[in-house]
């Protein structure tokens, strides 16, 4: 692998030596690129939290197919860890954003925002904002669905639809 095509972990995104360097996220070097530069928003405090996913803008691509009007939910599905704080990035658009909760009803000051950018390759780079996402795609046998902060409901077709969205998308991209 060149050089150019490899990248390590520093500064905030962990010690160079691994946890034996480890003293305190304080203690780390902040250098860029951020992760919300990498991949349009990162974890914020309060960091841990859940969410319905809300369609902010039923007009996008992402949307195509799903029936979602603005403000219509996908109950549940941003949970544990999310991510906010977008980054500036030329054609950056937010997809889906509101407060997160501590517990269904008691915000706890937190907003995530999931995100899509067109990449420097003729990619995309989305964002979904949250670790719960796969609750909605499929419920295999066994499975035992998450319950703190939120309660996603499992598969949903609409969060299908944006996958496959996604997806479709991200096989169109230019050489």
């Amino acid at each position: 692998m060149s050089r150019k095509n490899a990248f390590e972990r520093i500064g905030v995104y962990g010690p160079p030596g691994g946890t034996k360097e480890y003293v305190a996220i304080s203690t780390l070097e902040h250098v860029r690129p951020y992760a919300n530069e990498l991949i349009g928003a990162h974890s914020t405090g309060p960091v841990s939290g859940g969410a319905d996913w809300i369609c902010g803008n039923p007009e996008h691509w992402i949307y195509a197919g799903t029936g979602m009007k603005a403000g219509d939910a996908i109950p549940g599905v941003i949970g544990w860890e999310w991510h906010g704080d977008p980054a500036p990035i030329p054609g950056l658009e937010i997809v889906a954003t509101a407060p997160t909760q501590s517990k269904p009803g008691t915000l706890n000051g937190g907003t995530y925002t999931a995100t899509v950018y067109p990449g420097p390759h003729g990619n995309i780079v989305f964002n979904a904002s949250t670790c719960w996402w796969a609750d909605g795609l499929s419920e295999p046998p066994g499975y035992v669905r998450p319950k703190v902060y939120t309660e996603p409901k499992g598969p949903d077709a609409r969060l299908q639809r944006i996958t496959a969205n996604v997806l479709a998308r991200m096989l169109e991209r230019k050489a």
